[in-house]
Parts: structure tokens; C-alpha cells; sequence
């Protein structure tokens, strides 16, 4: 079978994304429309060939992607950007030449609950169990905002703790002999111990998946820092937006703690290759080059910036003067060197959004000064136009 534009690896020779409340998604990236609830199917390998994703299949083939499902890829691509099918999904996914009439999961990418340690700026109750009270708190305060926003994934779905039982978390087990590739997501993946015994019989199969994981190695106890430095195949990633005070408002933990953390598993693992990952957002958007230079001084060799443009009030779009930073970063990357840049176009390829209400982020700020104890604009003076 000969790939073309439309076709993505995800359905073809991939698999499936199972969010932290359950929902099984096309991709990571296809968060508007569920394909179905882990509880609800009795085998992921059956439900990967059900008639839903052989319908959606004969779609990619006859030379389109489906609006419904692939609606990101779609605007990315319409913007000029690079979309999900044409970028990490090629980069983690190699393509099958064989058109087969029946495929089996080669990628898993799942968190078994929302269990997490932090109540991050840009996060919700759906991603982290932290964020529940706090979400109430922002309804009762009147920030009706963040729960009617269109297309908002973070809170309107989602107000609990979730976990999967264990019934369903035996459907990750029995397809894990023959996937290639496992995405441990979140919530916090190391505050749920039963990715510990994941990673445990991981171990023990005849070829052991190669296990990428984002952590933001706040806290992360001695019993899993052994597992992932003696894992074989563990590509890990930390989650670390701006530094010292921005940082801890930003993600409400401890900078130095998570820094030293970083330099405890490279020296023990002797990886060199953490990456450091980043959202931008409109907290972080002013001081990226010096976030820049901190990280390089660290010891990092690889760096990543993602995509946060949700919920609209912490994007990096609210700033009407974003040209002026693209320029800049722009200029910056060019001399900026011996770290590898993963999606350097996060950075420099924004646009201003004109929809952004500005009292939505004021808003936002003040609750989480409120929460934070402290407020942010000492530390991003211009924050304060806002």
C-alpha cells in the first residue's frame, strides 16, 4: 500500500491514544470527538479494527481526512503549520507497506487515571486530579469563562478523579506483547503506581516497547527513579515552563527541586538526552531566550516546545504584539546552539487572536495569584497590561 497525503500512520500501522478520563481518541491531537470509552469495548485489538476505524480508514484511502476526527491536522496544515500526520506521528511510527486486512496495535499511548501532583496555569481537572477543588474554587469566584468556552477540553468535561479499573487496565496488558511503542501520559504518569508494574513486565517481554514518558519530576520517589535508569528503552521528557519564581507559578512546585531531580537521573542513567519540554504560554512568552540559555547551562542537549492553545486566556495569542517576540526568537535560534530543538516553530510562528478577551486573562492571573500566594506580574512586568 503506497502512503499518501491522506493517509495517517496512527490508523494504519499505529494505534490508539486513551485520555485520562477514559476516552479513547483517534490521536492525542483529535480531543473534540471520542471514539469510544475504554469500558465500553472488550478487546483494544478488535476495537482498533472495528467498522468506526475501517470507515475512517476508507476515508484517509480515497484521498481525504475526515473533518471529524482529524479537524487539527486539517488546520494546521491550512495555516501552513506542521500537523500532527506529518510530523511526530511519521518521526514514532514507521509505515507498513503490506495493506493488511487485520492491524494490530504497534503503539499505546494512555494514562490509567488523571492522578497528578500539580495544578499547572494551563492544565484542568480532566489532566490533573489537583485541579478539582480548584476548578470549583474558580466557579464559585464567578470565572464562568473557563467552563463555556468553545471547544474547551480542559474543565467542561471532566470534574473527578478518575481511574481505570482493573478489568480495563487488563485490555493495556493484553495487547502490550506485540506494541512497539507506549506513550505514558497524564496527569503526573509517576504519581500512579501502577505504571511501576507496567514498566515492571515491560521488562520481561521478549522485546520491550520503548516507553516515552513527559514527567514533571517534581517529586519522583527512589523506587521508580531505579525502574526508568534500568529500563533499556526509556525516552523521558520533563516538563519545566520558565524558571525560578515563573516557574513555580506557573506549575506550583519547587524549581530547584525539579532541577535537581533532572540532574539525579542524568547522572545515574548517564542520559544526556533528557528533554527539556515546554508550553509556551503568555506567562512564559517574554523570557523564552533566557529560559533558553538556563536550560542549555543545565546540561540539557534537547529541548521541545509545544502548542498551548487551550484555554485561550493562557495562550501566548493573547499578546497583540506577538510579531515583535516571533521576530525575536527568530533572531535568537539562529546563534543559539549544541541544543537540539525539537518543533523550533512554536517559538516564532504565532498569531495574535483577536477573540482573546483581555479581562479573561486578568481574571485568570488574579485567581492564580490568589492561589499561588504571590503575583506573577513582580516577576513579568509585562503582564501588567493586562
Amino acid at each position: 500500500m503506497i502512503e499518501t497525503n491522506s493517509t495517517c500512520r496512527m490508523l494504519f500501522n499505529g494505534g490508539l491514544t486513551i485520555n485520562p478520563d477514559g476516552r479513547i481518541l483517534l490521536c492525542c491531537a483529535s480531543t473534540q470527538k471520542e471514539l469510544a470509552h475504554i469500558s465500553d469495548i472488550d478487546n483494544l485489538n478488535e476495537f482498533y479494527n472495528s467498522s468506526l476505524l475501517n470507515e475512517i480508514r476508507e476515508i484517509m484511502k480515497s484521498g481525504s481526512l475526515p473533518e471529524d476526527w482529524c479537524f487539527s491536522c486539517i488546520k494546521w496544515r491550512e495555516n501552513g503549520e506542521r500537523a500532527a500526520i506529518d510530523d511526530w506521528v511519521k518521526r514514532e511510527i514507521k509505515w507498513n507497506q503490506d495493506d493488511v486486512e487485520y492491524h494490530i496495535i504497534n503503539f499505546l499511548e494512555f494514562a490509567p487515571s488523571n492522578m497528578c501532583n500539580q495544578n499547572c496555569a494551563m492544565c484542568g481537572s480532566v489532566y490533573s486530579s489537583k485541579w478539582i477543588e480548584w476548578d470549583n474554587d474558580a466557579l464559585e469566584d464567578g470565572l464562568t469563562f473557563r467552563f463555556k468556552e468553545k471547544h474547551q477540553y480542559v474543565t467542561n468535561f471532566h470534574n473527578e478523579v478518575w481511574s481505570m479499573n482493573d478489568k480495563d487496565l487488563q485490555k493495556i496488558y493484553d495487547v502490550l506483547p506485540n506494541v512497539k511503542r507506549i506513550n505514558l501520559k497524564g496527569g503526573e504518569p509517576f504519581a500512579d503506581k501502577r505504571n511501576y508494574d507496567l514498566i515492571r513486565y515491560c521488562m520481561k517481554l521478549k522485546n520491550p516497547p520503548i516507553i516515552s514518558s513527559t514527567t514533571n519530576f517534581s517529586s519522583i520517589p527512589n523506587e521508580i527513579m531505579d525502574l526508568i535508569c534500568d529500563y533499556p528503552k526509556f525516552r523521558m521528557g520533563v516538563s519545566i515552563d520558565g524558571t525560578d519564581k515563573v516557574y513555580e507559578w506557573v506549575r506550583g512546585a519547587s524549581y530547584k527541586q525539579t532541577i535537581d531531580n533532572c540532574h539525579t537521573y542524568m547522572k545515574r542513567s548517564g542520559n544526556e538526552r533528557l528533554v527539556a519540554t515546554a508550553t509556551p504560554t503568555i506567562y512564559t512568552l517574554y523570557s523564552l531566550d533566557d529560559y533558553m540559555l538556563e536550560m542549555k547551562s543545565l546540561g540539557f542537549k534537547r529541548m521541545q516546545f509545544m502548542s498551548c492553545t487551550s484555554p485561550k486566556y493562557v495562550s501566548v495569542e493573547a499578546e497583540e504584539n506577538i510579531e515583535n517576540y516571533n521576530e525575536k526568537y527568530k533572531r535568537f535560534l539562529a546563534s543559539y546552539n549544541e541544543v537540539d530543538i525539537i518543533n523550533p516553530e512554536n517559538l516564532y510562528k504565532r498569531k495574535y487572536d483577536v477573540s482573546i478577551k483581555k479581562s479573561h486573562v486578568r481574571d485568570w492571573i488574579e485567581f492564580m495569584n490568589k492561589k499561588r500566594g504571590f503575583d506573577i506580574r513582580d516577576h513579568v512586568l509585562e503582564l501588567s497590561k493586562f
